[in-house]
Order: C-alpha cells, then sequence, then structure tokens
C-alpha cells in the first residue's frame, strides 16, 4: 500500500513537472523560435539540467513535437464547441470568440500559451509528419465549420478550403496582436475580427472597380528572376517556414544551391 501510494506521488509530481516544462517550452518557442530555444534554456527556466530535461523529453524535437500536439488538441476542443453554433457564419463567430477567449487566459495568467503551430516546418522528418497529420484533422474540423457537407465540385471545395485557411490564419494571427489591448476589451476585438472574417472591410454600397487593371500592379512573370530576388524569395519562404533565428545566411543559400559568398555579394 505504501509503494502504490509512493509511485502516485511520483506519478503526479512526474506529471506536474512534465506540464510545467511543456507551459515554459511552449512560450519559449513562441519568443525565441525552434531554432533559437535550446534544451538548456527551457532546463533554466524550470529550474532544471539539461539532462534532467531529457528525462521528459529526449531530444528537442521530441519537446517541440509535444507542445504542438497541446496546442493541436486545444484548438480542437475549441473548434469542436464552435461547431455546436448554428449557421456556418454562427459556427466562425463562435470559434473567432472562443479562441480570442482563450488568448484572454493567457493574459491573464489563468492558462498557460499555446505553441505557434507557425512552428511545425521546424521540425524534422521523423517528427514533422505526426504534428502535418494532427494538423490536418484540425483544420478539416475548421473548415467543417464553414458547410453542412462538402460540396462535390472540386472548384467549390478549393473555395471552401481558402475560406476556412482565411479563418484560421486571421483567427490564430490574432496571438501575434491582440496583447496591444486591455483584455477587458478582448470580447470587442473578437466582436470585430469576426466582423471582418465575415463582411470584410469594405462599406455596404462600395464596388469592385472593374476598370483597374490588377496586372500592372503585379510582377512581370515573363522576366527572369534576377539573383537577388532570388534571394529575397528564398529569405521570405524561410523566414516563413522558421522564424528569424531559421532564416540563416547558410540557409538561404543552400536554398538556392549558391554560396554564403554570393548572398552577401548581392545583398550587401
Amino acid at each position: 500500500m505504501l509503494t502504490d501510494q509512493s509511485e502516485a506521488r511520483q506519478t503526479r509530481r512526474y506529471v506536474e513537472k512534465r506540464e510545467v516544462i511543456l507551459d515554459t517550452a511552449a512560450a519559449l518557442f513562441n519568443r525565441k523560435g525552434v531554432r533559437g530555444t535550446t534544451l538548456a534554456d527551457v532546463g533554466q527556466q524550470v529550474g532544471l539540467s539539461t539532462n534532467s530535461i531529457t528525462y521528459y523529453y529526449r531530444k528537442k524535437e521530441d519537446l517541440v513535437l509535444a507542445c504542438l500536439m497541446r496546442a493541436i488538441a486545444e484548438t480542437c476542443g475549441l473548434v469542436d464547441e464552435a461547431a455546436q453554433a448554428g449557421s456556418p457564419s454562427e459556427r466562425a463567430r463562435a470559434f473567432i470568440t472562443l479562441f480570442v477567449a482563450r488568448l484572454a487566459r493567457t493574459a491573464v495568467g489563468e492558462k498557460p500559451e499555446l505553441m505557434s503551430l507557425r512552428e511545425i516546418r521546424a521540425l524534422p522528418e521523423s517528427h514533422v509528419e505526426v504534428a502535418f497529420a494532427a494538423f490536418n484533422d484540425m483544420f478539416r474540423r475548421v473548415r467543417g465549420l464553414l458547410c453542412d457537407a462538402l460540396p462535390s465540385d472540386p472548384s467549390q471545395r478549393s473555395a471552401l478550403g481558402a475560406r476556412a485557411h482565411l479563418l484560421w490564419s486571421l483567427t490564430s494571427g490574432a496571438a501575434g496582436w491582440i496583447d496591444r489591448y486591455e483584455t477587458d476589451d478582448y470580447p470587442k476585438v473578437a466582436q470585430t475580427l469576426a466582423d471582418i472574417v465575415l463582411n470584410g472591410i469594405a462599406g455596404p454600397k462600395s464596388a469592385w472597380q472593374t476598370e483597374c487593371d490588377v496586372t500592372a500592379l503585379l510582377p512581370a512573370l515573363a522576366q527572369p528572376e534576377t539573383t537577388q530576388q532570388a534571394f529575397l524569395r528564398a529569405a521570405t519562404e524561410l523566414l516563413n517556414e522558421q522564424g528569424y533565428r531559421g532564416a540563416s545566411a547558410d540557409r538561404i543559400s543552400a536554398r538556392l544551391n549558391l554560396t554564403k559568398g554570393a548572398f552577401y555579394h548581392h545583398n550587401e
């Protein structure tokens, strides 16, 4: 009996410490990026050595995956709750409201941060498939908020997917700017965000200027890409995928099969 109680206490302490590690790591990954955060950084924040951290997560990739999976699971819970609303627009509004309410709980210290899912691409192949499978399941749930049944027409399915991506991107992106507001104003922010997502920003009587030559505003695709433009494109892709700390001159150059010297030659 004493052994059972001792094991129960040890298990409880293990779970509690693991949750503290996940909370701390998620916040660090959000601020410094996966590439810019080490297990030693996490250990220092929670009062553990690097070796002690590896008792819970053997590699940093394991810790990153655990943070991502926890964020995805909690987001799925919000989506499922929003799915109980009536129409697609009501479900979308409910999801935005619930997500912003979750951000408010983080802001006042009631709940830990959810790790940004943008960091999925920073995972190695051994881990990324698991994360993407979970993310795709979550995205299908978000898409389900916007329809009662999936359309059979491919073009309509593509349009639905685009709307779902817009809903997810604008809602999750609020985590990056909502701290400019007081937490008491978060409900109003959620309402405004939902209005923009559902109704757009144009006035009710505004009309699209069809005579506008949109092609003149776009880059000329027929012209060959300059080396400097190629570096800019590669850098943009890496920044989006891995964050500032993951977009080094070496990685940008490697994506174009060029040397780091070429990078500095074209980008002083």
